[in-house]
Parts: structure tokens; C-alpha cells; sequence
């Protein structure tokens, strides 16, 4: 009977029903607790509002949609707000550039080819075991191809699909004493062509013995080869324009059948005037009145080749004059710019060895020391776009320009210049500079100063 009682007594006990449950229906719990989640979500929601629009939440000017991404922080009244790319996607996402960039040696075999992809913030070797054929012609920009050789054959390289083709051509000589090379390559201004130079040596003739230039060829035969038909014809356009000197640089025009060239001396500036000869009226255009004495620095022409830049020697000084030509018309300047009359912060001397055009030829680019000036050639007007405290910066060769003409890459090379004015540093920064806001961004990094930018591509 105890047993019996005890056991009713907790079955009582445990039949009770729980006060707090009791009062509380199932309903009013489930209430709370969504309650609660959406409590919390909200909270959650604008404090993440709170941090993505910063301090300037409430001050700031929206100017979502000018082109320009403002990635700093609105700090006083009436400045931009800041932006980001979900905030504004039209200002501030990247392009599908890819900078195409060359980390050279002084073996030219060892030259390792790369491209740094904007939109994934990576950097891609290219061309592993290829040589380029030449540093500055070997980009075939407009097509996205670099030209490349490997053991005396020749090849271009499609960066989009990344596959190589070997060029069509003939078989090249190599009897010992006298053997062929390919020597040179020179990019069609179109984009449609490059002629190929094979050089032919012989090591008993006088052109071969050891020299400042090394071995030079004793003649040469050159090569039209068609990107799109792929046929390859010889040809004689290099011959017939003159173009052929050691010291020459040249330009063809396929479409205007021209080419245009200069020759620069084995020093700073050119010794002779700018030629353009005219391939089907066999007529030569030279510049008058050259000056030896007084010389131009080397010119820089547009994109389409229709303008031209020269800056005389004797005016460029602590003068900073500079002209532009039409190319119709390489006499006679379609304006003269005087950059001490357009600017109010200026270098104390002008070094125009970069002069990088604005896709639109409206405006141009000029390096200077460690700082990049933009100058309007219709407005006539100059400004600071990029001044560099922390760096010696290498513009002397090539700077490269985003289609969209709101980006310049650039060599920053980390480290102090030597006692003759050269890169004294151990590591080459390449580098995208905001030409609206002159803000910097360093992309890759290598412990090398020999990063040249050869282009951008999309």
C-alpha cells in the first residue's frame, strides 16, 4: 500500500501542469520570438548603414553618376559623398582592363611577360619561355596579340583566349660563319599588319666584329604579314622609305599608305628633322628650317597619328614651350603652349621624355620628375593631376592610359634616386593613378625596377 501511495503521488506531481506555460500560450511565445528577430535584423541593418556611409551621412553632395568614384571619406560640409562599388556601381566598378606589363632582364631571352587583371586583382604570366621580339612593338594593342620568337621562329600570342600561332614564315639560314635572324618588328599604325625584318649575318665581314651595338647585319629582307588573311609577302617599304639606320624610329600607316619617322641620335632629343614619305606618290615630306644645333626633343604623335608634339631643345629649359603639328602640316604649328603661363605649381625645369596622349587627343599627359601635369590643348590649361612624395617614379619609357581615359599606369619604383638622377631603389610598384582625383592605387609589387608597362587591353 506504500508503494501504491508513492506512486500516485508522483504521477499527481508530475500530471501538474507548469504555471508559467500555463499562462503563456504557444502563440505568445511564437510572437516574441519573431519579435525579437526582427528587433535584431533591424538593429543589425543600420548599424551596417551606419558604417558604409561613415561621417558624411548627412553632410555630404551625392554625385553618384559623374564618372568619377569617390573613395574617401567626406570629412566637412558640402564634399562628395563617398562611394562605393554597391553604392554606385557606374562610378566606382572596374573595367575588364588588363594591364599588360614586361619585368625585364638584361638577357632579353629572359623577359617575363605578364598581365594584371583589374576586375579579379590579379596578375597572370603571359608568354613562359617566349622572347618578345621588340620591348616597344611587340603589343599589337588594338588586337590584344604580342608578338613573340623562339628559336629563330616567330609567333603571336592571343591574350583573350590565351593561345599561340606560329607566323608562317620561311625556314631561317644557319650555315655557321653566316646564319639569319629575325631582327626587328614594326607594328602597322592600323593594326591590321607588322613587317618583319630578317637580318642575315656573316662573322667574317666587318659589321660583325664586337662594337657598342654589337654585331650588325650585313643585309636584310623584310616581311608583310596580314593578321586577319594570315598571308605573309615580302616586301620592300622599309628599304624604299629609308627607314633602315640604327638610330632610325619609324611609323607606318597601312591605310594612308605613309610612314613617318625621326632619327634620334645616340643621345637625349633628335638630330634630324621629322620625315613622312608617302609609299604611293614615292614623295618625302621633311620638316624645315631643323636646327642641329638647337634640335627637337623626340616627337610624341596621338594615337591616330594625325598630331604630333615637338618641344625644341633651346625653349625647354626653364622656358616649358611646346607645339603642336598637324601632321598635313609639319611646318607650321596649329597652337604653341607655354606650361609657365597655364599652371601655377611647376617643376623648375621641363623634361619631356613622357608624353602620354588622352584617347580623345583633347588632352595630353606630361611626366615631370615624380609628378604627372594634365594639359588641355583646346582650353589651354594645365593642371597637377598626381604629385609623388614616397617614390622614385619611372616614366621615362611607358605609361600606358585607360580607354575610358580615366586611368594612367605607371613603374613606381620604391627607393631613392643615385647621384646621376637614375632609380636607386629595389622594387618596381605598378601603379593606377585616378586622373580626376589623383589618387593611387599599387596593384602588384616586384623586387626588381625593371617594370616596363607596355599597354592595357580589355
Amino acid at each position: 500500500m506504500v508503494i501504491n501511495e508513492q506512486n500516485e503521488k508522483q504521477n499527481s506531481q508530475q500530471a501538474t501542469p507548469d504555471p508559467i506555460k500555463k499562462s503563456m500560450p504557444g502563440w505568445l511565445v511564437s510572437s516574441i520570438v519573431v519579435a525579437g528577430v526582427i528587433i535584431l535584423g533591424l538593429a543589425g541593418w543600420g548599424i551596417y548603414l551606419l558604417v558604409e556611409s561613415g561621417p558624411d551621412s548627412v553632410t555630404c553632395i551625392d554625385q553618384c553618376g559623374d564618372n568619377v568614384c569617390q573613395d574617401e571619406l567626406c570629412q566637412k560640409e558640402d564634399c562628395s559623398c563617398s562611394e562605393t562599388i554597391k553604392a554606385c556601381p557606374e562610378d566606382c566598378e572596374v573595367k575588364d582592363n588588363k594591364i599588360i606589363y614586361a619585368v625585364t632582364d638584361v638577357d632579353p631571352a629572359k623577359h617575363r611577360i605578364f598581365a594584371y587583371n583589374e576586375s579579379s586583382n590579379k596578375a597572370e604570366e603571359l608568354t613562359y619561355g617566349y622572347e618578345l621580339v621588340r620591348l616597344d612593338e611587340s603589343f599589337a594593342q588594338k588586337r590584344g596579340l604580342l608578338l613573340l620568337k623562339k628559336d629563330n621562329r616567330f609567333f603571336e600570342y592571343d591574350i583573350s583566349s590565351q593561345t599561340i600561332k606560329e607566323v608562317p614564315l620561311r625556314e631561317l639560314k644557319d650555315e655557321g660563319d653566316t646564319f639569319e635572324e629575325i631582327g626587328s618588328v614594326n607594328l602597322d599604325i592600323s593594326g591590321d599588319n607588322v613587317l618583319i625584318r630578317i637580318d642575315y649575318f656573316d662573322k667574317n665581314s666587318p659589321e660583325y666584329q664586337p662594337g657598342m651595338l654589337g654585331p650588325q647585319p650585313v643585309s636584310y629582307t623584310e616581311y608583310r604579314y596580314n593578321f586577319d588573311t594570315q598571308e605573309i609577302e615580302e616586301s620592300n617599304i622599309i628599304r624604299t622609305s629609308g627607314v633602315n639606320g640604327i638610330f632610325t624610329s619609324w611609323y607606318w600607316d597601312s591605310g594612308k599608305d605613309l610612314v613617318y619617322s625621326y632619327y634620334h641620335g645616340e643621345g637625349p632629343g633628335c638630330t634630324a628633322p621629322v620625315t613622312i614619305y608617302n609609299l604611293k606618290t614615292d614623295e618625302f615630306r621633311t620638316q624645315e628650317g631643323f636646327d642641329e644645333e638647337v634640335g627637337f626633343y623626340c616627337p610624341s604623335f596621338n594615337n591616330d597619328f594625325s598630331r604630333l608634339i615637338l618641344v625644341p631643345k633651346s625653349g625647354l629649359g626653364k622656358e616649358g614651350v611646346f607645339s603642336v603639328y598637324d601632321t598635313e602640316n609639319i611646318n607650321e604649328p596649329i597652337l604653341s603652349i607655354d606650361l609657365n603661363e597655364t599652371i601655377e605649381s611647376k617643376p623648375e625645369n621641363w623634361y619631356p621624355y613622357s608624353i602620354t596622349w588622352s584617347n580623345d587627343n583633347k588632352r595630353i599627359y606630361l611626366a615631370q620628375d615624380k609628378d604627372i601635369y594634365e594639359v588641355d590643348l583646346e582650353k589651354r590649361k594645365s593642371r597637377l593631376v598626381y604629385k609623388n612624395e614616397d617614390s622614385f617614379t619611372d616614366y621615362h619609357n611607358f605609361v600606358a592610359i585607360s580607354d575610358d581615359d580615366k586611368y594612367l599606369y605607371i613603374n613606381n619604383i620604391t627607393g631613392e634616386e643615385d647621384k646621376f638622377g637614375w632609380p636607386g631603389g629595389d622594387s618596381s610598384n605598378l601603379t593606377r593613378i585616378n586622373l580626376e582625383t589623383g589618387t593611387e592605387k599599387v596593384l602588384t609589387q616586384y623586387n626588381t625596377i625593371s617594370l616596363i608597362v607596355l599597354g592595357v587591353y580589355r
